[in-house]
């Protein structure tokens, strides 16, 4: 009951932090701390419409009091609209969208014991991409300059440190706040008992997103030492801090990640960090026909795994076992995939379902094929290979860089986790803002006063028409 309480009662809390903050802090704060402390249940389920839960209503209060603002003239600082200029990632979004309704016009046949879908459901999965874009497009809009990206930067390591002492907590007396508080577990108890202590969860699916939440966060704490110069050693003990707790939450991949990628912001050169993101971001990108063509086994993985721990050796060779299976039924229909209603998983003669999903590639590339997975990966990915080579014409800064390489974090964990939320379309929202606000990465000035025009391929194309129409 105090669940759902907590759950539709969000929007007066988001109500209340656009009342007091700005709404680009407004906006971040309400879908961070909405993905942390909200419970992990389903609200209304209704016909046709999307779930209700942690990640959709933040979203749609945050939506509707920045729509309120703008009426107001409270955002001048604000992008003039919600969709990227840019050609590829309009045409993404139609694929997404389209796909989607191919995805379910393909799959009007039973499934073994599951029936066919119906255009009801295409209709259905449309909407729900679009509730899931949307901390996207607010991001777009209202996250896109070096300053606004700079405060989602500290919103992320501020909401890390505060929510380590939790995770602390859990640590030592066990991950129980969820049932304490909620009146439920929403995992497998089983999971969260590692090497003789505990796997935090707190108010998550699961520690290992509470894992790659830390990773991020202390990745963001890195790049705010770097953009707030007055507060260096407070945000170099938060990410001092929250690694502590992350190397405390027996979660190694998670802990790998953050170790490689956290010293990649302190010490290499922006351009140098661009180029690894967007590297990382191509890899993730082929990962299925990486896997599919045998080029990537897993099996060093597996090998140094092993080394470490026979238990997370096991975790993950179970993993690859499903993977395998999985793939293999999606390349049965690898354009539009098979759809939802569990099409994409692997029976047996019996109608038991006999594999286990666990990374979000593998999900996405079963439910709607190669269509679902380029344009929503696509949406990703792309905005790293777009800084990359605007490199040289646009001086990005760390803010901006920063935020390329916690997206990396969160994309590398999507290869054995599940863990796209509501901060993966933040972060890349965020990005595909900065590409189309233009300006010097170390410009601070907040822009006060009018819209900025957006720097697009066609306004670029345009200005180099009329100066060759002048000479």
């Amino acid at each position: 009951m105090f669940a759902s309480i907590a759950l539709f009662s969000w929007p007066l809390v988001v109500l209340v932090l656009f009342q007091k903050y700005r709404t680009t802090i407004a906006i971040a704060v309400s879908i961070v701390a909405g993905y942390l402390l909200l419970p992990s249940i389903k609200g209304l389920d209704l016909p046709l419409l999307p779930v209700l839960d942690k990640h959709t209503i933040p979203a749609l209060a945050a939506l509707v009091f920045a729509y309120q603002a703008i009426k107001g003239n409270r955002n001048a600082d604000a992008l003039g609209q919600w969709i990227p200029h840019f050609w590829a990632a309009r045409v993404l979004l139609v694929l997404l969208m389209a796909g989607a309704m191919f995805t379910v016009l393909t799959n009007g046949d039973r499934s073994g014991f599951l029936p066919g879908l119906r255009p009801y459901d295409g209709f259905s999965a449309i909407l729900g991409i679009l509730m899931m874009l949307i901390p996207f497009f607010l991001a777009y809009r209202f996250i896109a300059s070096p300053q606004q990206q700079r405060g989602l930067l500290a919103v992320l390591a501020v909401a890390g440190v505060c929510y380590s002492f939790l995770a602390l907590y859990e640590i030592r007396m066990s991950p129980q706040l969820n049932h304490m508080i909620y009146g439920f577990f929403p995992h497998s108890w089983l999971q969260h008992v590692r090497a003789g202590g505990y796997r935090p969860l707190v108010f998550l699916d699961h520690g290992l997103w509470l894992a790659i939440f830390f990773a991020m966060s202390i990745i963001s704490a890195c790049g705010a030492a770097i953009v707030f110069p007055k507060r260096k050693r407070q945000f170099q003990f938060a990410a001092g801090w929250i690694f502590l707790t992350l190397l405390l939450s027996n979660s190694l991949g998670s802990l790998v990640i953050a170790f490689v990628l956290a010293p990649i912001v302190l010490f290499l050169p922006y351009r140098t960090q661009i180029l690894m993101a967007f590297a990382i971001g191509l890899i993730v990108l082929s990962y299925p026909m990486l896997r599919e063509r045998g080029i990537i086994t897993g099996d060093r993985a597996l090998s140094l795994a092993s080394k470490i721990n026979a238990e997370r050796a096991g975790s993950l060779e179970f993993r690859l076992e499903n993977e395998n299976i999985l793939l293999e039924k999606a390349n049965q229909r690898p354009v539009f995939g098979w759809g939802g209603w569990g099409r994409a998983r692997v029976y047996n003669e019996a109608g038991e379902d006999v594999s286990v999903t666990d990374g979000y590639w593998v999900i996405i590339f079963g439910i709607g094929g190669w269509t679902r997975y380029i344009s929503e990966f696509g949406l990703l990915i792309l905005p790293l290979g777009l800084i990359y080579y605007r490199r040289k014409s646009v001086q990005y800064g760390p803010e901006t860089v920063t935020l390329a390489i916690v997206l990396c974090a969160n994309l590398v964990d999507l290869i054995p986790n599940g863990t796209m939320t509501s901060l993966t379309w933040l972060v890349a929202g965020s990005l595909w803002g900065r590409l189309d606000w233009g300006g010097s990465g170390s410009d601070v000035q907040q822009i006060s006063g009018a819209v900025p025009t957006p720097i697009s391929p066609y306004t670029r194309q345009t200005k180099r028409i009329n100066r060759r129409q002048t000479l």
